[in-house]
């Protein structure tokens, strides 16, 4: 499980021409999500490395544009199921659902953020 306090979507205006539109999606008790997501060890060039990636699965009503992450397996329950050892992969899949768009909240978000980095002036 990765822990994230919200993540971005960049969403494409009616207007074609213009560029996409970042937005910040939050919970919106203001918890954490917890991302279902997978870990690796590994090596680049002989050097160790560590790689996550966060699961994806269908887009919900409140970024319908979009695929949203496997978002907070909904309770310690499902959470212990998911970081079970003997999780298996018929499993995993029906423990990623979409976060529930209600639990959300969604701003616009400055267009800086898809800067890798910023300027400094």
């Amino acid at each position: 499980m990765l822990l994230a306090d919200g993540f971005y979507e960049w969403l494409r205006p009616e207007d074609r021409k213009q560029p996409r539109v970042p937005f910040r999606f939050t919970r919106a008790d203001g918890e954490p999500f917890a991302f279902a997501g997978l870990w690796t060890p590994g090596t680049l060039d002989g050097e160790p490395i560590e790689s996550a990636t966060i699961l994806t699965t269908a887009a919900t009503a409140l970024s319908p544009r979009s695929t949203t992450a496997c978002r907070d397996p909904r309770g310690p329950r499902r959470r212990r199921g998911w970081l079970s050892p003997e999780l298996d992969a018929a499993a995993a899949k029906a423990l990623c659902v979409p976060f529930p768009a209600e639990l959300m909240a969604v701003l616009a978000a400055n267009p800086l953020v898809q800067q890798g980095r910023l300027r400094r002036a």
